[in-house]
């Protein structure tokens, strides 16, 4: 990664942790690169560390997901560290609240 494109990148995060100051820790989570970034079409990863062209393009949908260290049993039910919303933990997958 060049310098030009670390600029651009360190520009992204700074304006998405802005976006969600206001939510619990998630701020914190995007500094510490607690998320992932998904092409909601192609459902592909979005890698930041290629060059901006490769990563984005008009129109294109994008999803994001955070990303917590799970402690919990497969079947048991945990909460969203935001809002406290419950979710039973359906083993190994995405939890959606």
């Amino acid at each position: 990664m060049n310098s030009y494109q670390n600029l651009v990148l360190q520009a992204f995060i700074s304006v998405l942790k802005i976006n969600f100051k206001n939510v619990g820790r998630a701020a914190e989570m995007i500094d510490q690169g607690h998320f992932v970034l998904q092409d909601s079409a192609l459902k592909e990863d979005i890698d930041l560390h290629q060059e901006w062209e490769h990563c984005f393009s008009p129109g294109q949908v994008v999803d994001m997901s955070m990303i917590f260290q799970d402690n919990t049993r497969p079947g048991s039910v945990f909460a969203c560290p935001g809002c406290g919303a419950e979710s039973p933990r359906l083993g190994g997958g995405e939890t959606v609240w």
